[in-house]
């Protein structure tokens, strides 16, 4: 480790910082050019890896014609740059060659190493897509941009050796959004002599108002008067940076921070441990029988949310109807952000319950434990689906997640089998023979036929939930 300026991998905490910003028109312009390179590099990325591939499969077999039409464009590139003219039948154009003339040529290339390992070379190297898309060398753009898009890329690939067993797939293409919503991320760099701290660098803090970012310059920020305050910026460093537009027109920035210190006070260990039981009847129930009440954020707001749903679709019925595209249609976008204002609103305020409940059961407690839910598997039952959605229990999760770690706390997710079938007091497993059935959802309190202990239902599962993550530290 550097003792006078460690790295972002060297410093044990790291922290983000999310802020609204507001630029101006042609920083507008930038930020909107960033995030169209930014998802064009790297479905660029994903098309040459494809084509690699296909290089490798179809070497000892014959070309398909939708790979001869869709790799037209970037064999052209090969051609000019590494192909080898002794080895091809064609000394003219490449656009004159017939298709007969185009798949023989193919083949040979194909079946030439060199091709795989061109292909190979150009996702490691940005000055091949560069040079290719003159756009890309805009004054408007960073360098820094484009690597990152890479950067991310190349993330994705290791996200999929890690967890790859139908969990996560491979690097898929970017849809482009419709109103231009998207990110863009941008590296930050320290001169040489200069302190790594918030106030250096390239993407740097101004004043509480105010940071400046590479090439776009001096923006407004919102909401880091408070974190300066609470912080220490001097000790502070600044690693990637992200600049994103929502579906509403909104721009925001977001700080990876690094640090030698905590950004948390860890509070005093209080000796409590608490397990968790999810559900749809109330938001959650703990080991000490506590309840805390569902707040059904998306359907206390439905009732207003359907009206303007219903406005938005006649309005794209009718511009369907006049065979008018739905981007020229006024009325329709002035509808689309309405519903998309009230569907933030929701999302919102659900956020704000989770990171309260969140914060107040880390805080107060050295122990969690709740269960791994699939939440994606439960979303298959049509009758569930809504309940669970409006809950958020894979966001709850996660924000417990990240908490414990940030102050210094325990928290521990276990296998869900059982634990709502189980008696706590003697163990017997409702179901596990003829003398009992299976709990419902219907089935809010029962009676152990083993040791005849009464339960309610969810204050049994979490205390089951307790001892099952008690056991996995053990």
């Amino acid at each position: 480790m550097s003792k006078e300026r460690p790295t972002m991998a060297e410093m044990p905490y790291h922290f983000g910082v999310k802020m609204r910003c507001y630029p101006s028109t042609k920083q507008m312009q930038m930020i909107r050019k960033g995030i169209d390179a930014s998802r064009f590099t790297y479905n660029e990325m994903v098309a040459r890896n494809q084509d690699a591939y296909d290089c490798v499969r179809l070497s000892e077999a014959s070309l398909d014609p939708w790979f001869l039409f869709r790799t037209k464009d970037r064999f052209w590139e090969f051609w000019r740059n590494r192909g080898q003219r002794n080895n091809v039948l064609h000394r003219g154009n490449w656009s004159d060659m017939n298709d007969y003339l185009y798949a023989e040529t193919l083949t040979r290339l194909v079946k030439m190493p060199l091709m795989q390992n061109y292909y190979k070379a150009c996702i490691k190297d940005q000055t091949v897509i560069r040079k290719r898309f003159e756009w890309l060398q805009s004054e408007l753009l960073t360098n820094a941009t484009i690597s990152m898009s890479m950067r991310s890329y190349k993330a994705a690939w290791n996200l999929w050796r890690k967890a790859h067993n139908n969990k996560v797939g491979t690097p898929r293409f970017k849809r482009k959004d419709w109103f231009g919503a998207g990110s863009m991320q941008v590296s930050n760099g320290y001169a040489k002599g200069k302190p790594a701290d918030m106030y250096s660098g390239s993407a740097r803090v101004l004043d509480k108002n105010h940071v400046s970012l590479p090439k776009i310059g001096r923006i407004r920020v919102s909401h880091l008067a408070g974190f300066l305050r609470r912080q220490n910026p001097d000790a502070i460093r600044i690693g990637t940076v992200t600049i994103s537009k929502d579906n509403l027109g909104q721009y925001w920035v977001s700080f990876q921070l690094a640090s030698m210190k905590p950004f948390k006070k860890v509070p005093e260990k209080t000796g409590a441990q608490l397990g968790i039981d999810l559900n749809t009847d109330n938001f959650l129930t703990d080991s000490n029988g506590n309840r805390v009440e569902n707040p059904s954020y998306y359907r206390n707001g439905e009732k207003y949310l359907k009206r303007a749903k219903r406005i938005l679709s006649r309005r794209q019925l009718r511009a369907k109807k006049e065979k008018r595209s739905l981007r020229d249609s006024k009325n329709y976008l002035k509808q689309r952000v309405l519903v998309a204002k009230k569907m933030k609103k929701i999302s919102n305020r659900r956020n704000s319950f989770l990171d309260d409940l969140s914060l107040a059961l880390i805080k107060n407690h050295d122990l969690v434990v709740a269960e791994n839910l699939g939440s994606k598997n439960m979303l298959k039952n049509h009758a569930l689906a809504k309940s669970i959605s409006d809950v958020g229990w894979r966001t709850f999760i996660q924000k417990l997640t990240y908490k414990a770690e940030l102050y210094g706390k325990q928290f521990v997710t276990i296998n869900p089998r059982n634990t709502t079938q189980m008696c706590h007091d003697c163990g017997y497993v409702m179901g596990s023979d003829d003398r009992s059935k299976k709990l419902t959802l219907k089935d809010r309190e029962w009676t152990c036929l083993n040791c005849g202990t009464y339960h309610i239902r969810d204050h049994n599962a979490a205390l089951n939930i307790l001892t099952k993550g008690q056991q996995a530290l053990a």
